[in-house]
């Protein structure tokens, strides 16, 4: 007797100093988010609950280094936002749509893709970044883990949910870097010329993989939704600093798309001349630098404004811009 009453004291002790922890857990988490001073929990947090920017970016690295929000307001009269991220894929891009529309209906989504996206099979964990705001907000746990009820419930727990995004928590604390406020409106612009000469440097070689099914079919879902919602799309493929390819399968279908739907725009720079081997406008073999971005961003801008001029002369959806 006395035995399993020990037993039943110790697992008592444990269960109090668990809950204990997971408060404890919790708390240090939400503290993180408000008070962090790198800026990027801030920015993600913007991006999915607070921009009601008539612009918006979306995208991994290579839309949060190059889409300049001050050029693009400049050049459009409209309000932009750079909600890209780096290392995300298709489930960050369906999961920022998601809560986007939620609020309004942006006049304008460019969503910058690479040219072999659809390529790849569809990973999680890129996206585990997310997993410190599904306490509060549970539909996004389907992106993190869309087959899986019992481990969308497990991220009620913020210490089983957080226990891998510890140091990055720790890191927005105590680090200070950009997108702390609208400063940069999202963009996290990167300084510095690429140096490796052209001679030295190897193209990529890009074989003809297949589109992977599962991941065009949640790009196509993606398109459909912003293509119902009434958003104009811009798909964008960024500049690479050298290519020995003019086309990939993930390029040829998101030209199908484009002719599809007659608000969806394919702006494709893989191989635009302007750009390749241009080391002063590159800060690595696929992230332009600030000069670069802000000349692509004016590219883009002024695609952007072509259409609305077209469009004023059929409609008076966009009389405010000229």
């Amino acid at each position: 007797m006395k035995e399993i009453k020990k037993t039943m004291m110790l697992v008592l002790l444990v269960i109090i100093l668990l809950a204990i922890t997971e408060i404890g857990f919790n708390f240090f988490v939400q503290y993180s988010l408000k008070y962090q001073s790198s800026g990027g929990y801030y920015k993600l947090l913007h991006t999915l609950y607070s921009t009601e920017a008539e612009v918006i970016g979306v995208g991994s690295s290579v839309a949060e280094v190059t889409l300049n929000p001050s050029i693009m307001a400049d050049s459009l009269g409209l309000t932009c936002w750079n909600g890209g991220r780096g290392s995300q894929l298709i489930q960050y891009f369906l999961c920022v749509q998601e809560k986007v529309l939620e609020r309004y209906k942006p006049d304008f989504v460019i969503q910058f893709m690479q040219p072999h996206d659809l390529e790849s099979p569809l990973t999680y964990d890129s996206i585990r970044q997310l997993k410190p705001l599904t306490k509060q907000d549970k539909s996004i746990r389907k992106y993190l883990y869309p087959e899986s009820p019992f481990q969308q419930f497990l991220l009620n727990s913020s210490l089983w949910a957080n226990n891998s995004n510890i140091f990055y928590l720790m890191y927005a604390l105590i680090n200070r870097g950009p997108n702390r406020g609208n400063d940069t409106c999202g963009q996290k612009p990167i300084y510095g010329t690429y140096r490796s000469p052209l001679s030295d440097v190897a193209p990529i070689v890009y074989s003809m993989n297949e589109i992977v099914p599962d991941t065009a079919t949640q790009f196509d879902k993606l398109v459909k939704t912003y293509v119902d919602s009434g958003c104009e799309l811009f798909i964008v493929i960024c500049p690479y600093f050298e290519t020995d390819c003019l086309n990939s399968p993930t390029i040829e279908w998101i030209y199908e798309q484009e002719r599809n739907y007659p608000n969806v725009h394919f702006l494709n720079y893989w191989n635009d001349p302007r750009y390749i081997g241009k080391r002063e406008y590159y800060y690595d073999f696929i992230h332009l630098n600030n000069i670069g971005a802000d000349l692509l961003t004016r590219d883009i801008a002024h695609e952007i404004m072509n259409f609305i001029r077209e469009s004023n002369k059929k409609t008076s959806r966009f009389g405010g811009v000229i």
